[in-house]
Order: C-alpha cells, then structure tokens, then sequence
C-alpha cells in the first residue's frame, strides 16, 4: 500500500509550555514535569543542565538546583492546546491529533489550496505563532512517521521531503526513533520498565525489539531496512513487520480526522427534533385536522406522555385532539397478542373488508 502524503505540525516541548503558562513560570526557566516521580518532560533550559526525561525527580533536582518541579496534568495539556486545534480547523479541515502538541493531515488538500506544499508548511506555522507557539515546526513526507520525523529532524521550521524520498531520508536516522509512541511522545526503548507495570505486552515486544537490533549491529533504519521483509515476519512476528515497514518509508498509517466540537451534539439534537416530529404526528393514531377538539390541559398530557411544554403547545396549536399515544391492543382472535394488526384488520374490523393474519408469527401464541 502506498503511504499517505500527511503534513505533520509539532511544537516542541508543548507540555511544558502549557504547563509553564498555568503556573505563570518564564518559558525559559528549566522546568521538569514530574509523574509518579519520573520526568516525563523537561525544558531546553532544563536539559542543559542535564535533565533528561524518565530521570527520577531526586536526580534532575541535583543536577538542576533551579530547577522549577511540576506536577504533570494531561488535562491542563490538552485544554490548552484545544485552541490551536479549532484555529488550525479554520483553514485546515481533517485535522488528526495525535498528542496535544502535534497533529497531521493529508498534504494534498492544503498544497492545492494554499499552492503547493511550501506555501501550505508556512501558512500553518504563520497560524501557530500567531497562538502562542513560537517554535512550532511543519514536516511533510509520505507516511506519518517519516512527516513527524521530517518535523523534528529538520534543520528548518518547514522541512518537505521530495514524493519518494522517504527511505533515502529515514536510512541515516538511529534505529532507537523507530517505535516512538505517539500518544506519550516517549521512544519505547526507555520506557520498558514502565509500560511493563502496565501490563502493555505488546509495547513491551516492541521496545524489546527496539533495544536488540543495536546487539544485533542494526544500528540506523536504513540498515533495517535492507533485511528481507519475510525474514523479519519469522524472526520478529507482525510488530517487527510494521516496524519494518516503517523504517523502509512504507507507512500505511491514516491521518483520521477528528469530529470538531460540537458537530455529534447537533447531529444527535437534529435527531431528536426529527424523531420527536414523527411520534408528535402518530402519536394520537391519526393526522391533526382542523375539527379535532385541543388539549383540555397541559398537565393532563405532560405526565402522562413526557412530552415538552413547547411540544405540547404545538399540537394544541395544530388542533390535534389528544397527544397520548395508545396502549399496545389486547389479544384477539384476529391479531397477534402485543402487535397492532395489519390494515386489512382494521379495514375488516369497520365493516369494510374481511381479512386475517395469516399464519401466525413465532410471538403469537
């Protein structure tokens, strides 16, 4: 399967960002985001101090002195980044988040509207800045992990990778970036004793993959490449597969948009209205006419039907005699117990016609 054309939008360092805004800290003071008392992020002033994530806090605060020891909230990261998200929707439709701080789309919408990839990567960052990410980077390249890898391996803001380029691009990169988790944005291979208190079996098997191939002398993607794709199938099973696969620039992964906000709740309030029309119209068995007698009261109905105040009054303005839907028939000789008979039986019933059910359906008794 040829991989996707996906546009990648990063900024770098988006936790602690937010997180530094909230508490009201400089941007450029190291900081370090602490979980379960482990790094899960750290600053540029912070990593120049030596503070490297998954350090635990008692370390990163003997090598930093200054350092400022935050707790890490992935609601706060994900609020805040909410606004980029619906500012970037405006002009880019099909928005794929994939971690607060990164999404991806498909470049072929954008390049064609903006006129061309290079015009599209600096649209998206000129929107970026304007919200309050300076540093934000545009990668672009077939797949989504050679587009993030383009977007965080770049010497520039926008870095575009030629249609083809992709494993000429990805060869030289270290074998360690091949199984990045994009929902933490952490490599696997340092996380291994964590993902396996979580029972993740799984990641566990990749990150194990991850911290073999360099004993195995595979040190770079373009090395892992090179290995025969059944070879890897019988030796590493269907996760080493994809992984190959990912290290040659075959990439099948999608950049599923996301609902905007907002859109399932008017499809399900529309629904509502709709389905609420049609029970108002047969509720009472028959259409509204002009000599039905009005409701004699709201409290009468309310109650009894669970029908709005605004609903009721609408079908006293329509003139409908009563908004109570009938009670299931009882069981005759004619019909099945439960069910309301065919209109031939009613027709027969008024005099009109004689009919009956048929053979009786596996409910009739």
């Amino acid at each position: 399967m040829t991989p996707p054309r996906l546009l990648v939008l990063w900024v770098p360092d988006w936790p602690v960002l937010a997180h530094a805004r909230a508490g009201r800290l400089p941007e450029e003071a190291p900081i370090a985001l602490v979980a379960k008392n482990e790094v899960v992020a750290c600053s540029a002033a912070a990593r120049d101090d030596g503070v490297r994530r998954g350090m635990r806090q008692r370390e990163a605060q003997a090598r930093s002195p200054r350092l400022h020891v935050l707790r890490y909230d992935p609601a706060l990261d994900a609020r805040a980044f909410e606004p980029l998200l619906v500012a970037l929707e405006q002009s880019l439709p099909g928005l794929h988040p994939l971690r607060p701080g990164t999404v991806a789309v498909r470049a072929r919408g954008p390049a064609r509207y903006y006129g061309g990839e290079k015009a599209a990567a600096v649209h998206v960052l000129g929107v970026a800045r304007e919200l309050g990410a300076p540093g934000a980077r545009v990668g672009i390249a077939d797949g989504l992990f050679a587009a993030e890898r383009a977007a965080k391996s770049g010497a520039d803001a926008a870095t575009i990778v030629a249609p083809g380029a992709t494993p000429a691009f990805l060869a030289p990169l270290p074998i360690t970036l091949i199984d990045e988790d994009p929902r933490a944005g952490t490599a696997l291979g340092a996380g291994v004793a964590a993902k396996a208190r979580n029972g993740l079996r799984s990641e566990l098997h990749r990150a194990e993959l991850v911290s073999l191939l360099p004993r195995l002398g595979i040190r770079t993607l373009g090395e892992f490449a090179e290995l025969g794709a059944d070879d890897v199938l019988a030796r590493f099973g269907p996760a080493g597969a994809r992984l190959h696969a990912r290290a040659g620039g075959r990439d099948a992964r999608p950049a599923t948009p996301r609902i905007p906000r907002g859109t399932s709740t008017r499809r399900s309030t529309s629904n509502r209205r709709s389905s609420g029309s049609t029970r108002s119209r047969s509720a009472c068995g028959r259409r509204p006419t002009s000599s039905s007698p009005p409701c004699s009261s709201r409290s009468s109905c309310a109650p009894r039907c669970g029908w709005s105040s605004s609903a009721i009054a609408a079908r006293r303005a329509s003139g409908c005699g009563c908004i109570r839907a009938p009670s299931p028939p009882p069981r005759s000789s004619t019909g099945c117990a439960g069910r309301w008979p065919a209109p031939s039986i009613r027709s027969a019933a008024r005099g009109r016609s004689r009919a009956s059910c048929g053979p009786p359906s596996p409910g009739c008794g």
